[in-house]
């Protein structure tokens, strides 16, 4: 299995390529080392990484929407009165979603590893298939939310900052609020 080069991992546009490159290194550098090399074939090692991928990529997804709910606040903290759109919906609704699934998923791995019935087994190899696939699904969705969500932000953002740098508006306060202000700072003081 070949690797990724540095190069292609530091000239990817996509941050969440660059981080899945950068796995997929890891993970064929610890196969190559280890036993596991021994046991199974290339298809084989392959659905073992891009399995072990699925769940490193929801967990990045889930601290992605931890600093974008971050940047939202900044922008309202920084821009008061005026408010980035609320987020959509269906950023919580699949990070609750991909939280759920990962759960499951653990679980039924631990439960796995205790099982000695055949049928039992393939019952649980199927359900924890399942549970994959719908992470895959909902992470895809998650990572276009994400997207979405980022870009209306930073227009946003871009969009204030232009209206705070106007020219014709340079001044935050006006003359009457500065006075205010000063006053107000003033017999604070006293």
């Amino acid at each position: 299995m070949n690797l990724f080069t540095d190069d292609e991992i530091s000239h990817h546009p996509c941050e969440l390529e660059r981080a899945r490159r950068q796995h997929w290194n890891l993970k064929v550098n610890q196969i190559n080392k280890s036993e596991q090399r021994m046991k199974y074939n290339n298809t084989e090692l392959l659905g073992i990484i891009d399995t072990d991928w699925t769940l490193k990529k929801a967990e990045l997804l889930q601290s992605r929407t931890v600093e974008l709910q971050f940047m939202q606040e900044r922008l309202e903290n920084i821009y008061h009165g005026q408010h980035p759109p609320p987020p959509p919906k269906t950023i919580s609704d699949n990070r609750e979603a991909v939280s759920k699934l990962l759960f499951c998923i653990k679980k039924g791995d631990t439960q796995l590893a205790s099982i000695t019935s055949k049928q039992l087994r393939d019952q649980t190899e199927k359900r924890l298939h399942d549970y994959l696939c719908d992470l895959k699904r909902t992470s895809d969705a998650l990572f276009k939310a994400q997207n979405s969500r980022e870009a209306s932000l930073r227009k946003f953002r871009g969009k204030i900052s232009e209206e705070w740098h106007d020219d014709t508006n340079t001044n935050i306060l006006s003359n009457d609020e500065k006075n205010e202000l000063a006053s107000s700072v003033f017999f604070e003081s006293q």
